[in-house]
């Protein structure tokens, strides 16, 4: 019953159309428990004041590590992404992949709206002011991830799989590597059905395993969909190989800076 309620609700909010991408196999094969715990998380931090000040700090000291461009839009109103003649679009994809990645590079938390109208482009400047949905990620996920793209894009098999081992998802290792495809060393295009497609067939997967995907793969589905809702509104292939290596050298600073934040 608090599941249904917390996901109607939820369903109600402006994440309505992520949750519409995700396939109705993923109900099945995430425990009940786990997505209450989830859907409950997010929706406390979106009015945790001192969380959601708390962990802006930390990401306003981020921002222009990711790029020199970047920074937080201090105004209370913003309009939404259009593009301009000023606007390089394959610059703000990279911005975008960025900071997907350093979204899990900061144990302390993430916002999760990377959706493109939150995002204010005044060339060469680019303002973000994402919704305080927040999620603070497990210690055993987010390393768990860190350990599949470090894998994947450092040439280590022995990593990626051990990630993939971690979250009980050696069943799909080549399902991953079809999503990641080229992206160890080329642009690839960014669309939602294909983003929709790929996820199915790892919820399928888990269902023919009989295994569980971790909760956390619900936070992490509503930051990539809102990754892949830009980036194909930007209409240009992007390296995400690229901008892992770009941040991945601030790892260490980006936890330090992070010490002390906690729900």
């Amino acid at each position: 019953m608090i599941f249904k309620t917390l996901l109607k609700s939820f369903q109600a909010s402006d994440w309505s159309m992520a949750l519409d991408f995700l396939s109705p196999t993923f109900f099945e094969v995430v425990p009940t428990l786990g997505m209450t715990r989830m859907l409950g998380g997010l929706s406390r931090n979106y009015l945790n004041r001192s969380l959601i000040e708390e962990t802006k700090k930390v990401w306003m000291k981020a921002l222009p590590m990711i790029d020199g461009t970047l920074s937080w839009n201090e105004d209370s109103t913003i309009r939404p992404f259009a593009a301009d003649a000023g606007l390089d679009r394959e610059a703000l994809g990279q911005i975008l992949l960025k900071l997907y990645f350093t979204s899990l590079l900061i144990p302390s938390g993430c916002f999760l709206d990377l959706r493109s109208d939150r995002f204010l482009v005044k060339s060469p400047n680019i303002l973000w002011q994402p919704k305080p949905w927040i999620h603070i990620w497990s210690k055993e996920f987010r390393e768990a991830m860190l350990a599949i793209y470090t894998g994947f894009y450092g040439d280590q098999p022995t990593v990626f799989r051990g990630g993939l081992q971690v979250l009980q998802l050696e069943h799909a290792e080549s399902l991953f590597l079809k999503i990641f495809g080229e992206a160890r060393s080329q642009a690839i295009p960014f669309r939602l059905a294909q983003f929709q497609s790929s996820f199915h067939q790892i919820f399928l997967s888990c269902r023919k395993h009989k295994t569980q995907l971790h909760p956390e793969f619900l936070p992490l589905g509503l930051l990539l969909f809102a990754l892949y809702e830009h980036a194909e509104k930007l209409s240009i292939p992007l390296n995400p190989g690229q901008a892992f290596k770009d941040v991945l050298g601030c790892k260490d600073l980006f936890e330090s800076m992070a010490q002390g934040v906690s729900a």
